[in-house]
């Protein structure tokens, strides 16, 4: 199998953190180039409204 890329979707918890060094072994495996995904809570229906409100 050849793996060009990697996703590494994180969300900058403990559990992304701990993924580093498996993500680094495969990209070195692979030679694979490495992205990163940063992913974030959806917000609120409330905090939607603040945020819209200060445009």
């Amino acid at each position: 199998m050849e793996i060009k890329r990697l996703l590494w979707a994180n969300d900058l918890s403990k559990c992304s953190e701990e993924a580093i060094p498996f993500v680094k072994s495969l990209s070195e495996k692979y030679n694979a180039e490495v992205h990163v995904l940063y992913v974030l809570q959806d917000l609120t229906k409330q905090t939607r409204a603040l945020v819209w409100e200060f445009r």
